[in-house]
């Protein structure tokens, strides 16, 4: 079988939560098939420390590093009108069964699902995000996030969803679509090798998007409250755009703010944690995704910090595999601090039960055999 990764530019070297998604799948696909990532243009140098196999090739549809302004806006269009002509003559070289699709667009649905239609290959979808539940500025965006939720399964052969709350949304826009729930996963024996950080200080950690002011506030608030700030630092590993961060850094200069870490660096970071912070809000978006993060602490050994709500509940169990607050505010929260202040000695059996956890679903081993399956039962159809 001949599976094409489609939708995305910088896979896998952009060191998001979907190249980390990305390359598990590709690497178990690639087991027992064909498989190509063929990225749309991308100006920036490839990152060393994925985690792909070498078995896996990577293309781009218009390469040219360090392109800026003009140019760049240019090679982009590009990239996107010369892509589905690229894919006809590659499937003219080796029948392409699968497209692999990871879009945030809704015209990506119609172009694939045209393109898998005269190659006569199986459009499978990665449903990992409600698109219409995020606040969205532009009439574009929002008329593309209404469309997305809304029409979009009906034009895809199959999907991979990552909660249960996605898979029935996809059965709702398209009742006898077949899909496959799917964890986040990443592969943990690519974590075994990875020694955790030197600091002489226990922390506290948290990683996620600046964007997300709301949740970097729950945490700070929670953390300086509970008496567990006498035990230990906090750290902050933080992503997005530079006016952000210096706005928080700026309003939390006693903290320490990290950003831009090498892969490997930040699954370090995990590893020296004593608990790794990923509080979910009572909202409809966070009901809907799963963060990918969840995997890599899995992975890391790491004790998660985490709020009931969407897909928590259906893996993990408060104070046996996890530290679970049972609503979003900082008094819940801060109860759980002090619990885990008063209760150093039962971090590592919570740390050992998750991990085990983690390797029964969020693996990518564990999700190898039912993959193929799902595969091979799309594909007849």
């Amino acid at each position: 079988m001949n599976i094409f990764f489609v939708g995305l530019s910088g896979v896998p070297y952009s060191s998001r939560a979907c190249d980390v998604r990305l390359c598990a799948f590709a690497n178990l696909f690639v087991k027992k098939h064909s498989v190509t990532i063929l990225n749309r243009f991308s100006s920036k140098t490839n990152r060393a420390n994925n985690q792909l196999a070498d078995s896996v090739d990577v293309r781009e549809v218009v390469e040219k590093k360090g392109a800026s302004g003009i140019l760049r806006i240019l090679l982009f269009i590009w990239s996107v009108l010369k892509e589905p002509f690229l894919i006809l003559i590659l499937n003219h070289k080796n029948k392409i069964d699968v497209l692999h699709v990871y879009t945030g667009h809704f015209l990506d649905f119609l172009v694939y699902k045209f393109i898998g239609s005269c190659i006569k290959a199986k459009v499978i979808y990665q449903y990992v995000e409600l698109r219409s539940a995020k606040p969205r500025r532009t009439i574009y965006h929002k008329l593309n996030a209404y469309f997305c939720d809304n029409f979009g399964a009906k034009y895809w052969d199959a999907s991979i969803c990552i909660s249960n709350y996605l898979e029935e949304k996809a059965k709702n826009v398209s009742k006898d679509i077949p899909t496959i729930k799917v964890t986040p996963i990443c592969d943990f024996s690519f974590f075994e090798g990875i020694e955790a950080k030197k600091i002489d200080e226990p922390y506290l950690l948290f990683c996620g998007s600046a964007a997300y002011f709301e949740v970097v506030q729950l945490v700070i608030s929670s953390y300086r409250t509970s008496k567990i700030n006498q035990q230990a630092s906090l750290k902050l590993v933080l992503s997005g755009k530079d006016t952000k961060l210096n706005e928080i850094k700026q309003q939390y200069p006693d903290l320490e703010i990290l950003s831009n870490l090498d892969y490997k660096e930040l699954i370090a970071y995990y590893k020296g944690a004593i608990g790794l912070f990923i509080p979910l809000r009572d909202t409809l978006e966070d009901i809907a995704r799963f963060p990918n993060k969840i995997c890599e602490y899995l992975a890391s050994y790491g004790l998660i910090i985490t709020t009931q709500t969407g897909e928590v509940p259906y893996y993990f169990e408060d104070k046996k595999t996890a530290v679970i607050a049972s609503v979003f505010n900082v008094e819940s929260v801060v109860e759980n601090l002090d619990w885990i202040a008063d209760n150093t000695d039962k971090i590592e059996s919570i740390k050992e039960r998750a991990y085990q956890v983690g390797l029964s679903y969020f693996d990518l081993k564990a999700n190898e055999n039912r993959l193929e399956d799902f595969l091979q039962k799309v594909c007849r159809k």
